[in-house]
């Protein structure tokens, strides 16, 4: 053999990193992370695998199922507005600008009793909205978990003192066809992204506008489908309790 040959020998690179949405994938039909999973991600972490949860929840409604794993990771919350590790330090934030929400609450005028603010901080003021009697039952029991950080402002432009995460129009099925058309019809092309997450196991459907520069400031659709919808990418919410252990070679 020739002496300035060299053999390399190219072996295949392990996972890196694994990333999980929470609702409906890593939390079981109880909303529990089960032992199997739990254990899957702690050998996973233990692995030098990078760990990520990515959710539509907000970050602080998130933490208490990420505290559960044990370990330090990335939380990327809000539809990928925010990304923040467990110990409160930010990577990045992408709000939805407060101008550009103006003038989809005065497209939506229609709609106010639909329309829910988030915003990036901590206590009462993280949510707004006017009212919550055309909300639907689902939402307004996900409301009612989060009533401390709840405030009512009307007219709700005069909230946006700062810039949002983003803003949802929830409420029925029917409700929500009707606010598609309209947000459809509104004149907000190349300002916002219309994004549509349906969940269907549940009552209501909605539709949140998550501000951004993943393409640009971004209007997410929640209809009743177990399935959360990003730009360009639609994640199902369905995948089999074990699909965690199966990710980490188990």
């Amino acid at each position: 053999m020739n002496a300035n040959i060299k053999v390399v020998t190219v072996s295949k690179p392990g996972i890196r990193l694994l990333a999980t949405d929470i609702d409906g994938t890593l939390l079981n039909p109880q909303f529990q992370i089960s032992p199997c999973d739990l254990e899957a991600l702690r050998r996973a972490h233990a692995s030098e695998i990078e760990i990520v949860l990515v959710t539509g929840r907000r970050h602080r409604f998130a933490l208490p199922i990420a505290e559960q794993l044990g370990f330090d990771l990335w939380l990327i919350s809000s539809n990928g507005a925010v990304t923040r590790s467990l110990a409160g330090e930010t990577f990045h934030r992408d709000m939805m600008p407060a101008e550009t929400c103006r003038r989809l609450c005065a497209a939506m005028q229609e709609f106010r009793g639909n329309t829910v603010l988030t915003f990036d901080q901590e206590g009462k003021g993280a949510i707004v909205l006017e009212r919550l009697d055309e909300l639907g039952p689902s939402i307004r029991r996900w409301l009612e978990k989060n009533m401390e950080f709840i405030e009512f402002v009307v007219p709700i432009e005069q909230a946006l003192t700062r810039d949002p995460v983003q803003a949802m129009f929830c409420g029925t099925m029917a409700r929500m066809s009707q606010a598609l058309r309209k947000l459809n019809a509104a004149g907000m092309d190349g300002s916002v992204t219309i994004l549509r997450t349906d969940m269907r196991w549940s009552a209501g459907r909605g539709i949140a506008a998550t501000g951004g520069k993943r393409s640009w400031p971004s209007v997410t659709i929640i209809m009743t489908w177990k399935c959360l919808s990003l730009p360009g990418i639609r994640l199902s919410w369905g995948m089999p309790a074990k699909s965690c252990a199966d990710a980490a070679g188990r």
